[in-house]
């Protein structure tokens, strides 16, 4: 499987006229649609790595990954096997994308679970926007928050009750998981910073 195959897939992805309705600001730092186009650009230089790993992404009960130690994307055998990308792949790499785009941009003054947290609101708003139907839950706390989105573009969702109860939520899950996941501090090396 070569690495422009990989790509060219996740090009596909940021190429969506979703893209653009990502448009948020926490704890001081805009989400918006030019962020996504400069790491389109630094995956079209090949700044970006890419690999498919079932294996990994199956311990880590994920469709898709990204490594900041390597600056890599992971991605599933089975993203490459059907003839379109299915609304959970695009979700998967959208929220992948963004952990990419903090990475890059040296992020430092949002908690991991804070990240965690609007990957997946990117998730859903690129989904919503993308097929017209969310990929979390339609009164749920993450469509409920895209919507406001929607209303007042830009918004600082920072402190907003939508964002509050998803971020309890994502710690929950994360915890189960790794107690320690949201000890750590953030794993971003600034791809920017060696570029």
């Amino acid at each position: 499987m070569s690495e422009a195959t990989l790509r060219a897939l996740v090009s596909i992805v940021l190429s969506s006229a979703a893209v653009p309705n990502i448009r948020f600001r926490i704890e001081g730092y805009d989400v918006y649609a030019e962020r996504f186009t400069r790491l389109k650009a630094a995956i079209r230089r090949q700044e970006i790595g890419f690999e498919i790993d079932d294996a990994y992404l199956a311990s880590s009960q994920a469709d898709a990954a990204y490594n900041p130690r390597k600056d890599s994307m992971i991605l599933h055998s089975s993203m490459l096997k059907s003839t379109a990308i299915s609304q959970r792949h695009r979700g998967a790499i959208i929220h992948e994308c963004l952990h990419a785009i903090l990475d890059m941009d040296y992020v430092q003054g949002i908690s991991p679970y804070q990240e965690e947290t609007i990957c997946a609101l990117t998730s859903n708003i690129y989904v919503l926007h993308h097929y017209g139907k969310p990929l979390f839950k339609p009164n749920g706390n993450a469509t409920q928050l895209t919507r406001k989105i929607g209303r007042k573009p830009g918004m600082d969702v920072t402190f907003d009750d939508s964002f509050q109860a998803m971020y309890e939520q994502v710690a929950t899950i994360y915890d189960q998981a790794d107690p320690n996941y949201g000890r750590r501090p953030g794993l971003h090396n600034g791809l920017r910073q060696r570029l």
